[in-house]
């Protein structure tokens, strides 16, 4: 079996914006629907204060998430593939 070049592999990631300027990058090619879970599961516990994790790091106020091709494209600043739309598991300011 022949070794995957780096450009050989198209492991999407979705980054998500938030409101600290720190991106949240969900790696491994996530669903839709796994990033949707994620957002929602994650403002419920921003409304309530909560940790937004194990490690005890406050959940931040995420306002956008976009898919890139790869890790690589979204740390070069290519355009992202496209948007998922989360609008309706945000909170309204």
């Amino acid at each position: 079996m022949a070794a995957k070049k780096k450009t050989d592999t198209l492991d999407s990631v979705v980054v998500l914006n938030t409101n600290v300027g720190e991106d949240l990058v969900i790696r491994s090619n996530p669903t839709d629907d796994a990033v949707r879970g994620f957002v929602e599961e994650h403002t419920r516990r921003y409304l309530a204060g909560q940790p937004g994790g194990p490690s005890g790091i406050p959940a931040y106020r995420i306002f956008n998430a976009k898919r890139y091709t790869d890790e690589d494209s979204y740390l070069t600043g290519s355009t992202p593939v496209n948007e998922i739309d989360i609008a309706d598991l945000l909170p309204t300011p």
